[in-house]
């Protein structure tokens, strides 16, 4: 299986172009291959939608389209706007109506170059020019233009490059046609925009579907290789909208029946996820886990040995003996532990201060709670004692003294109090927002008191009440429903709150043979996966929300409803793990705070109502109620009906603009769906050009959809409107 990797370092468009400058000076695309001999003739794209009359006495031509300045199209008394948007709408328009024109290709490139921001007109204006819309459809042309060939290749081909085009075969639906990802990118201002789009032949024609964009500091990563086992390649993309900081999620995808299939939970934390090759296939794996295909998800599987340039540093050693220690391997864990504290560098960075100068009494601090976890006492007091004499000066030391941990006889859960007590007081600067948000802090002891840690690692049995053995860790238990038997055993599994500490983490006690396994609620991963604490160790939760047990689809699998305000939470049993969904009762760009109420319905099952309250300004939403229903774990928007604006491969237009417009016209070829969201923009255009703008976007979209004589009204008001735009001159020569 061949692995392509294409790490985008940047690549200028060819030909660019200034907005007064003449548009037939693109130059062609780079040299390829004497093998593949480009046609002059484009084939018009399966996705496009029927071919439409131009109108008879337009004048419109491939060639004044190919000779038409950006400049042209700017307003008398304001030359600064978005000049080329509407000579790039006027091309896109052209080549819906004359797909097969032999100049096809030519004017997708034309529009590419008329959206090089570092020649637009108005680079810093509101009105600023964006073409991203038009990669899939010029990606679409560059790719149709080569005539490549249908057959399956009998062995692996190199990538195609084609400029600022990469052409990767591939066969992702294993069947006996070849496959082409097209990955198009185009360098602005610093970051890297691009699409990924895939090519395949279906009906004697290549059909073409949108997979993802983005929009970054360093472009897409792309991975293919197969982690599944099928002998088949499955896609990676890491891509995301965000600085050079931020490593950005890991996006996988394998497909089923032809169509593709996420290999996340949509929920899952992926950013320290990393693709490694091991021709044929792939691995991946985060700095603390490898993950295996379960037959429905990659999931954590194994403890990752530190391996790497870094693999010797105090943080990693650390970290790795907190794996361990979420696995039960307290010996190991003691051992990796005491090699980080003897490291001659204790220094080590986790964003606070003190504790960062010196992190090897800390190393030695956790020992001693292990020694806890095994009832070892005299070991814990010798711990803490050897920190007071070999770090005098750390605050760790401080602490020790401070709470005469060298004679302490207590139990983990008392030690954790004690802590809790008093530890803005040993942690300079100690920010409980940042510090317990994750249960992996390789620098601070919460994590060691986390009853994500401790409930795993305590033996459960059936033979004494839970409550009993709660108290007897020092945990309070609160068991809101004991209904519901989720593992299908014929024991019915409670559901209940450790509120504890500050850290309020719902459970459900899931009845084995030998007693209970504990599943925290609010995780991705399946109830066989033991390692769910170390892959997703952010906790939403760590405060106060009240929850309550529901069935609202009547199915007898229970739901968790989390009513938070702004974000409630709804976690939906689905057989192996609870579903997590989020309300987010919002309104164009105003959040808003709500109340959740129940409605019973006729058919036994219930709804969610979310009560909007005005915000802090006092504006009322309307409308003020949103209605929810759940099917097949997944909560879904009833009244008002929300748009559905998610592709084949999950993802979509979070809310619809006039940006997005553009997107669903040309790159899903949806102008039913076009017109739905401009019904729902979340803010009405702020000025004439815009509001034109909006009407032209809507007349095509009617056009397209078989509303010709709606969309004619549309554009003779947008044509002889008082106020002329630029908009004005498009739909005059339309």
């Amino acid at each position: 299986m061949q692995l392509v990797r294409i790490c985008v370092l940047g690549m200028l468009l060819v030909g660019l172009i200034a907005c007064a400058a003449p548009a037939t000076s693109i130059p062609p695309p780079a040299t390829i291959s004497p093998s593949v001999v480009p046609t002059t003739v484009v084939q018009a794209p399966k996705t496009a939608i029927p071919t439409l009359a131009a109108t008879p006495t337009s004048s419109i031509t491939a060639d004044s389209l190919l000779g038409a300045h950006a400049i042209d199209y700017c307003e008398p008394l304001a030359p600064t706007r978005g000049c080329g948007k509407p000579l790039a709408l006027q091309i896109a328009d052209y080549l819906q109506r004359h797909p097969a024109d032999p100049q096809a290709l030519a004017l997708w490139r034309h529009i590419i170059a008329i959206g090089q921001p570092t020649q637009e007109i108005g680079a810093d204006d509101p009105q600023q020019m964006d073409i991203t819309w038009a990669y899939d459809a010029w990606a679409e042309a560059e790719f149709l233009a080569l005539n490549l060939p249908s057959t399956l290749a009998a062995s692996p081909t190199a990538a195609i490059e084609i400029g600022q085009l990469t052409i990767i075969p591939t066969n992702f639906d294993g069947d006996l046609t070849q496959d082409y990802l097209l990955h198009s990118t185009l360098l602005r201002n610093h970051t890297r925009l691009g699409k990924l789009r895939l090519m395949r032949w279906q009906h004697n024609r290549w059909v073409g579907e949108h997979v993802v964009g983005y929009d970054n500091d360093t472009g897409a990563q792309v991975n293919l290789g197969d982690v599944t086992g099928d002998a088949q390649p499955e896609l990676f993309v890491r891509s995301w909208r965000c600085g050079s900081a931020c490593s950005g999620d890991l996006n996988g995808w394998t497909w089923r029946d032809g169509r593709p299939v996420r290999l996340f939970p949509e929920w899952a934390d992926t950013t320290e996820l990393q693709v490694i090759q091991t021709e044929p296939t792939l691995s991946i794996a985060s700095p603390d886990a490898v993950y295996r295909f379960d037959g429905q998800y990659l999931s954590p599987a194994e403890l990752a040995l530190p391996t790497g340039k870094f693999s010797n540093t105090l943080g990693t050693q650390m970290r790795y003996a907190h794996g361990l220690l979420l696995l039960g391997r307290f010996d190991e864990a003691i051992t990796w532990l005491e090699r980080a504290a003897n490291q001659a560098d204790g220094s080590a960075y986790f964003g606070y201060k003190m504790t960062l100068k010196d992190a090897r009494p800390v190393a030695l601090f956790r020992i001693g709670a292990i020694q806890l976890l095994k009832r070892d006492l005299p070991a814990a007091q010798a711990t803490w004692k050897h920190i007071v004499e070999r770090f005098p000066r750390s605050l760790v030391a401080a602490a020790v003294q401070k709470f005469n941990l060298s004679s302490f006889d207590g139990s983990l859960a008392q030690w954790c109090q004690l802590l809790d007590t008093e530890r803005p007081l040993i942690m300079e600067d100690y920010r409980r927002s940042w510090l317990d948000g994750f249960a992996l802090n390789e620098f601070d002891w919460l994590p060691l008191c986390h009853p994500r840690l401790l409930l795993p690692l305590h033996e459960w049995t059936q033979t004494t009440p839970l409550d009993q053995q709660f108290a007897s860790l020092g945990l309070p238990w609160q068991e809101l429903s004991s209904a519901y038997d989720l593992n299908g055993d014929g024991l019915n599994d409670p559901l209940g709150i450790v509120d504890w500490l500050g850290m309020y983490t719902p459970w459900a006690m899931l009845s084995t043979a030998a007693g209970y396994q504990p599943l925290y609620v609010l995780q991705p991963w399946s109830s066989a996966t033991n390692l769910s604490t170390l892959t997703d160790s952010y906790l939403p939760f760590d405060q106060l929300h009240p929850a309550s047990i529901t069935d609202l689809d009547a199915n007898g699998a229970p739901e968790w409803l989390f009513d938070q305000g702004q974000n409630s939470y709804l976690a939906a049993w689905v057989g192996d793990r609870f579903w997590q969904n989020v309300v987010s009762p919002n309104q164009a760009t105003s959040a808003f705070s709500a109340t959740l109420s129940l409605a019973p319905q006729p058919d036994a099952t219930q709804h969610v109502i979310a009560h909007l309250l005005p915000d802090s300004l006092g504006n009322q939403p309307v409308p003020s109620q949103i209605e929810y229903g759940l099917s097949a774990g997944r909560f879904q928007q009833l009244l008002p009906a929300r748009l559905d604006m998610r592709s084949s491969y999950d993802y979509g237009y979070s809310i619809p603009t006039i940006e997005a417009s553009y997107q669903a016209l040309f790159e899903r070829n949806d102008p039913a769906l076009v017109l739905a969201m401009l019904a729902e923009l979340v803010q009405p255009p702020p000025n004439q050009w815009a509001q034109h703008e909006a009407m032209v976007l809507k007349a095509l979209a009617l056009e397209y959809n078989g509303q010709v004589a709606e969309a004619r009204q549309l554009l003779d008001l947008v044509a002889n409107a008082p106020e002329a735009t630029g908009w004005s001159r498009f739909a005059q020569q339309r």
